[in-house]
Parts: C-alpha cells; sequence; structure tokens
C-alpha cells in the first residue's frame, strides 16, 4: 500500500475533540500549502469562536398550552439556532456517482 491519503477522517466520533481538529489542519496545510495564510486564519478563527449553546425552552407538562403556542416556542428555539459550517470536508464525494448504491 501507499503512503497516499486522500482524506482524515475522525476516529474518535463527534464532536471532533482537539487533536484531530489539529491533525486535520495540519493535513490540510500539507495538501495546500500555497493557501497557507487563509488556511492558518481560518484556523485560528475557529478556535477563537466558541460555540454558544442555546438554552432549551421550557415546556410543562403540567402547564396547559394551545399547539399554537407550543409550536411557536419550538419554532422560536429553532430559528435561534446558528448553523456552524467551516468549510471543511469530512469525507471524499464523489459527484459522479449514482446514490444508490
Amino acid at each position: 500500500l501507499s503512503d497516499y491519503v486522500p482524506f482524515l477522517t475522525s476516529k474518535s466520533g463527534f464532536p471532533i475533540n482537539a487533536e484531530t481538529w489539529k491533525s486535520m489542519f495540519d493535513f490540510c496545510l500539507k495538501q495546500n500549502s500555497d493557501c497557507k495564510k487563509q488556511i492558518t486564519d481560518l484556523y485560528e478563527s475557529s478556535q477563537e469562536n466558541v460555540i454558544s449553546k442555546k438554552p432549551l425552552p421550557v415546556f410543562r407538562v403540567d402547564k396547559i398550552e394551545t399547539a399554537e403556542n407550543f409550536l411557536n416556542k419550538v419554532q422560536n428555539y429553532l430559528n435561534s439556532l446558528e448553523y456552524n459550517y467551516t468549510g471543511m470536508q469530512f469525507f471524499q464525494v464523489n459527484r459522479g456517482a449514482s446514490i444508490i448504491r
């Protein structure tokens, strides 16, 4: 077998631990040495941004609530969540491959 590695995977599972992020960062730098500054800036900014966890809304079983009120609370909670996309690809995507396998 060759030493060529097309991509890295997280062997520790999710959420990805700091050691795995570091190895992915190093791998990315090795593969894309011409973009070192952009990659380093992205990595450093991701280390500064701590993901804040939104508190779950309170749903009381003993309190009679209308379905509309309940759904509004759920929808407001979902709307408050943010998608944290870093642009890092975790696996190779073959766009020409069939979805059905």
